[in-house]
């Protein structure tokens, strides 16, 4: 993640625009959540994280520049906060879900139905971060 971050995003958007590192970004996040419902722990577990973490460091900062691009200069406060807010309400309500999911199906349902969240956010995105661009102020 710091290594994206830091350094190759942006010369991975200008190769590859956001709207591809948005979908490759969910793609990752999606398979390293897959990959985390099933592990028993070790090298998957690791590789799992990997994914995640990359994953993460390519969508995130792509979706902001996105949101930022498609909405005008005096609306992208307002439209950066309510995104932001949206990202709080998941970080706060996903632990009881993943907690109740660990109890009334197996250990790793939370990871899967992250994972299949994040393939349904993929499917999602794809075409509204193609139409984001073709509107941006």
């Amino acid at each position: 993640g710091i290594v994206i971050q830091g350094g190759l995003i942006g010369r991975l958007t200008k190769a590859f625009g956001e709207p591809t590192l948005v979908g490759v970004g969910y793609a990752l996040n999606a398979a390293g959540l897959g990959i985390l419902a099933f592990s028993g722990g070790g090298l998957s577990m690791w590789v799992a994280c990997g994914l995640l973490a990359t994953g993460s460091s390519l969508a995130n900062p792509s979706l902001q520049s996105l949101i930022s691009r498609a909405t005008s200069a005096d609306e992208q406060g307002a439209v950066l906060g309510v995104n932001q807010s949206f990202s709080a309400l998941a970080r706060a309500t996903a632990p009881q879900t993943a907690g109740l999911l660990y109890v009334f199906w197996f250990d790793g349902a939370a990871m899967a139905v992250g994972a299949l969240l994040m393939a349904g956010a993929l499917m999602l995105s794809i075409p509204a971060t193609r139409r984001a661009l073709q509107q941006a102020p």
